[in-house]
Parts: C-alpha cells; sequence; structure tokens
C-alpha cells in the first residue's frame, strides 16, 4: 500500500527516476515541445493552472526533467461534480518515452486526487493513447471527438472508490 503524501510531494521511483510537485513554468516547456509543437507557446497554458489546489508533477530521470502532468479541480463536461478532477498536460520527452514515466506521473497525479478525497480523474486523451489509460484504470466516455490541431480524443474516465481514498 502506499502511502499518500501531501503536496508538494517527492516520490523516489528507483534509483534513477523522481517524481516531485513542480511549478507550472517548468511544466510549460515539456508542453510545448511535445504536445504543442507547432503552436505559439500560450498554448500551453491551460484553463485551471494556476488555480489554488491545481497539481503539477514532474519525473526526473538522473536529475533532467523529462515528463510532465498536471491536475486541476474541474468536472468533466456536462457534471457538476465537485470530487471530479482534470488530469491534462501529460507529456513525456520522446527520448525518455517507454520506461514507466507516463505511468508512474499520471499515478502521482491519482494519488494527488485520492489525498483530496476526489471520486473522478478524467482527461481528454488523444485516441492513440487509449491503451496507456485504460491500462490504469481509465475508461472511455462517450464518443470520439476532433479537437483542432490535436486531432482525434476521447473523454476518458477512472473512479476512485471510497476505499481508494481512505488509504
Amino acid at each position: 500500500m502506499r502511502t499518500l503524501k501531501k503536496h508538494p510531494l517527492t516520490e523516489k521511483i528507483s534509483s534513477d527516476i523522481l517524481i516531485e510537485a513542480i511549478r507550472v513554468e517548468l511544466a510549460r516547456p515539456v508542453r510545448k515541445i511535445v504536445l504543442r509543437p507547432n503552436r505559439p507557446f500560450e498554448t500551453t497554458f491551460y484553463p485551471g493552472d494556476e488555480a489554488a489546489g491545481s497539481f503539477h508533477a514532474g519525473a526526473f530521470l538522473h536529475g533532467k526533467l523529462c515528463g510532465v502532468a498536471s491536475v486541476i479541480h474541474e468536472p468533466p463536461p456536462g457534471r457538476d461534480d465537485p470530487g471530479s478532477w482534470r488530469l491534462c498536460g501529460v507529456a513525456v520527452l520522446q527520448d525518455f518515452r517507454s520506461k514507466g514515466l507516463g505511468s508512474q506521473l499520471v499515478q502521482t497525479c491519482i494519488d494527488q486526487v485520492k489525498w483530496r478525497a476526489g471520486s473522478l480523474v478524467w482527461c481528454r486523451a488523444r485516441s492513440k493513447a487509449l491503451d496507456f489509460y485504460r491500462r490504469l484504470g481509465f475508461q472511455a466516455q462517450g464518443d470520439e471527438f476532433s479537437i483542432p490541431e490535436s486531432g482525434p480524443h476521447f473523454i476518458m474516465a477512472r473512479s476512485i472508490t471510497i476505499n481508494e481514498r481512505k488509504q
């Protein structure tokens, strides 16, 4: 059983990998490289980034920031659920993929939502990332839709049970 840590956190995943809370200013350059390579830097600013309670995690491999993820207190479209948190900006630099960093980042964000007694984590997942999110317990909600300049997406969600929140 993992012990949930209060933000900010530092979690040593292995001798080489460290996941810790970061300032959103550190997340934006990674978002730009991975998620918005041909768009203006301003597109890396997400609504809610600076809101109280928002959480930004960074994955460090040998001390180099190589992945980021954020959680913002926001319900999914069409819902009014105060226990919902949006996972966004999950990005791992190309040279550091397939090392489990993305999964660890998402799990850290889920743990933060659990610590905050949240009941749902959701995201707008690129269609090509469906299997990644499914492996982490997310399920597709509704039909595929397109986001201009980003392509096809699904709303993905993962419920957090009362027992998980008490761990």
